[in-house]
């Protein structure tokens, strides 16, 4: 995760510098969910969390985060450790590090659509006197 983080953060700060009159939003779309298998990779600090997961990381501190509240009292102390490890993989100072979070959107558990169902979207696009 740390290469996705540091392209995103980097990517992120230069479409801030290129258009700074804009909002950049990245996007990260991965095809798997958020593992809720205790983790011994997930830095924790002296007190590990608990649940030591990424589903729970992603829930309890990095949503609240985007949306500008505080961290529950299960992250506070816990996962912050985690959230300070993720700003220094981003290489971002606090302040920048504060706004990429709200500018970062994610999509787990994406699935391109079949063939069928692009092949099929398109064909009922057509005006009817094309059939």
């Amino acid at each position: 995760m740390r290469f996705h983080t540091s392209n995103l953060a980097d990517g992120w700060k230069r479409l801030r510098l290129t258009y700074p009159d804009r909002l950049i939003v990245i996007h990260l779309i991965i095809s798997t969910v958020p593992s809720v298998s205790d983790s011994h990779s997930v830095p924790a600090g002296e007190a590990p969390p608990t649940p030591r997961h990424f589903a729970a990381f992603m829930e309890q501190v990095w949503l609240p985060a985007r949306e500008g509240r505080p961290h529950t009292p299960w992250s506070t102390g816990r996962l912050e450790t985690c959230l300070e490890a993720l700003q220094v993989a981003c290489g971002l100072p606090n302040e920048d590090f504060q706004a990429f979070i709200q500018d970062c959107e994610s999509e787990f558990g994406y699935r391109l659509p079949e063939f069928k169902e692009i092949f099929w979207g398109r064909w009922r696009s057509y005006p009817a006197s094309l059939e």
